[in-house]
């Protein structure tokens, strides 16, 4: 009894074992899609491409690609590679697939792949309507940003708190010291390429020192003097003096 029992147990997995090599066969073959140079948004796609096998390539024979279900190429040799400008086709929605003709004489077919090719004008559009709203959101947050550090800067020099900068930056163009954004700006190795709060200048804002803020705004005091106050009293002797040089008319 117990023999037989394993041989039944023998039996049965022996069948599993065939009944799973072949459908490993049959679903071993799938068709990809690789992106040469162009646009893939999804399934719309615009440029060259490459159509492959993906299983078993030393049991095939030969792959015939097909278009819509009619035969775009047949190739006869290892790694079975298609090449394709979707400009050369058109425009609109497609089927690939694949036909394999095996070393065993069977001939399997992969599932299909549906895409819409796009024209030259439909693919600038695609692209326009996904860049347009992350240029505006980024010069938006930039905006707000200088505006921000436009008045943190005015709010600094009435506290004298000329140091007290948060992730501090110096001005290659005017010298003067402000403050890096958190938002804003496109963020670079070396720093973030912004314009500066002060003279609307861009450039790449990399992150300095307290020390040298301070010695940004001594240096920039000191190149730029403010005039000195005068009183009443002194400007009416100054206008006096001055009425001496002038010619009676």
């Amino acid at each position: 009894m117990k023999k037989h029992l394993i041989a039944l147990i023998i039996a049965l997995c022996t069948v599993a074992l065939l009944v799973g090599s072949v459908h490993a066969q049959e679903d071993g073959y799938s068709l990809q899609l690789r992106r040469n140079w162009g646009t893939g948004l999804g399934s719309r796609i615009q440029g060259s491409f490459t159509l492959r096998l993906s299983g078993d390539e030393s049991a095939v024979q030969s792959v015939i690609y097909t278009l819509d279900g009619q035969e775009i190429a047949r190739i006869e040799q290892a790694p079975f590679l298609f090449s394709f400008d979707t400009d050369s086709y058109t425009t609109g929605s497609h089927s690939l697939g694949a036909e394999i003709y095996l070393r065993n004489g069977q001939t399997e077919s992969t599932p299909t792949i549906q895409t819409v090719f796009m024209g030259a004008d439909e693919n600038r559009k695609a692209i326009a309507s996904i860049l347009v709203p992350i240029l505006v959101i980024t010069l938006g947050a930039t905006l707000l940003s200088i505006l921000a550090q436009s008045a943190g800067a005015r709010k600094a020099s009435q506290n004298k708190d000329q140091t007290a900068i948060p992730r501090p930056s110096i001005c290659t163009h005017c010298g003067k010291p402000f403050s890096r954004p958190v938002l804003g700006g496109i963020n670079l190795l070396q720093g973030k390429y912004m314009p500066c709060p002060h003279c609307r200048k861009w450039q790449i804002a990399r992150p300095v020192s307290p020390e040298a803020v301070q010695a940004a705004w001594e240096n920039f005091k000191t190149s730029n003097p403010q005039p000195q106050a005068i009183n009443e009293t002194e400007a009416i002797r100054q206008a006096i003096d001055d009425s001496k040089y002038l010619e009676d008319i």
